[in-house]
């Protein structure tokens, strides 16, 4: 389905798997997923994840993107200039509870029909992109998602649009 999988010598597969089981597995990986309402495409290489997804509410798609470097996650969407920038407990698998909760409703532990292949990394998928500014959530700011809902954190998310803001609103509790 992608131009960097591999071809026909490498086997395809789909099975009920969470994306920690994915990262976990330790190979070079492009998994395709559909949930309600979304649907993706994830990118694993040594402990690195990709995540590029579309979500339709009343007829909107949003495409929204989610890099995973070590204990440090990434979040921002097509139709916005500011993404989140999150520092987690690096003893936490990269998809923690955390990162779980800024990507919205993507639940990273949830067992989903991911179609997989062997991936020839490409490093610049890791990149991250260039006219962004991501803002830091966690332990870098003292601002913990979850952990009340301050105006000052909750202001944050006004300078969002889409769904970066609802995703933002979600993970600190600003509803």
């Amino acid at each position: 389905k992608t131009p960097s999988t591999l071809g026909t010598s490498q086997e395809e597969s789909t099975s009920p798997s969470s994306l920690k089981d994915l990262i976990s597995k330790g190979i070079a990986q492009s998994c395709t997923y559909t949930n309600e309402g979304s649907n993706g495409m994830f990118y694993v290489s040594g402990g690195k994840v990709r995540g590029d997804f579309e979500t339709t509410v009343d007829g909107n798609i949003t495409k929204s993107h989610m890099i995973i470097d070590g204990s440090t996650s990434y979040i921002w969407s097509d139709d916005a200039k500011n993404g989140i920038k999150m520092t987690f407990d690096a003893s936490a698998t990269p998809s923690g509870s955390a990162a779980t909760s800024l990507a919205g409703s993507f639940d990273a532990a949830a067992n989903m029909n991911y179609e997989c292949g062997v991936w020839v990394a490409d490093a610049s998928m890791f990149t991250l992109p260039a006219g962004v500014t991501f803002m830091s959530f966690g332990t870098e700011t003292g601002v913990t998602p979850g952990t009340g809902s301050g105006s000052s954190q909750c202001s944050y998310c006004d300078s969002l649009t889409g769904d970066s803001k609802t995703q933002c609103l979600t993970a600190l509790k600003c509803n």
